[in-house]
């Protein structure tokens, strides 16, 4: 059976899922894509079923979301840069292809996103005019990657100059106090952003106690790096991985 009849978007989640066939030689791997339930394909296969698929007129899609169904955390340095940086020309192509896509969504599959920063490896090598909406990152495996690759490489206004919303996981101040150098990571991490215009980042917590610590520690440096900024602080509930979570905003 072509399993490629079955539509890869749809009204349903429309995540896909990327792994990989060997972890060992990660240039020459195959990377291999699974949507919808289906057995996972090699991703040029599912490539050329996404460009079938729009050329029929699915071309309604305003949301990407990529799911990293394997695990990194044991990985080399090397061996993460070079595989994000294959991710991330997947989320390029899915970009330049859908014409409305302009909210992208990366995640690690359930199993293996504790302490796990490899989205980041992504996130730093993707390119696109269209971005306007990037989410959910966990702040603490940011700044725990900013700990061995410089995040002041990560250009966001030249590489996503048109990007309006950035969402974090901020969780607890207790995890934070477990991080070396954590004041200095995190000026580091704002100062990404500070070139930005119209710009709202996002902070959301599943406890709003300790998140609203965060919340204003980041208010704090924005301040001190000079990103003029007014909080908006909500008591507005919304699902988050299908848990209830606070959402405090920051807007430039």
């Amino acid at each position: 059976m072509n399993t490629y009849r079955n539509r890869i978007f749809s009204v349903g989640s429309n995540n896909l899922y990327l792994s990989v066939t060997n972890s060992n030689y990660i240039t020459n791997a195959v990377i291999l894509c699974s949507y919808n339930g289906l057995r996972p394909m090699p991703l040029n296969k599912v490539e050329v079923s996404i460009i079938n698929e729009l050329e029929k007129g699915c071309n309604f899609m305003t949301y990407l979301g990529v799911v990293i169904n394997h695990d990194t955390r044991k990985w080399s340095e090397v061996n993460k840069v070079l595989l994000g940086q294959r991710y991330s020309q997947f989320v390029q192509f899915l970009l330049s292809v859908l014409p409305r896509g302009k909210s992208v969504k990366l995640k690690i599959a359930k199993e293996y996103e504790k302490d796990n920063n490899f989205l980041i490896y992504i996130l730093t090598k993707v390119r696109s005019k269209r971005v306007e909406s990037i989410e959910l990152y966990s702040l603490y495996d940011i700044l725990w990657y900013s700990k061995f690759i410089d995040i002041t490489r990560y250009k966001v206004r030249r590489q996503t100059p048109y990007l309006r919303t950035f969402r974090l996981d901020i969780e607890s101040m207790e995890k934070f106090s477990n991080l070396p150098n954590f004041d200095k990571l995190l000026k580091k991490f704002l100062d990404c952003f500070k070139e930005l215009k119209y710009f709202s980042l996002e902070l959301c917590s599943t406890d709003p106690t300790n998140g609203m610590k965060i919340a204003f520690k980041i208010l704090g440096y924005a301040e001190v790096i000079d990103i003029d900024v007014t909080p908006d602080i909500l008591s507005r509930w919304i699902g988050m991985d299908n848990k209830p979570c606070v959402i405090f905003h920051i807007y430039e």
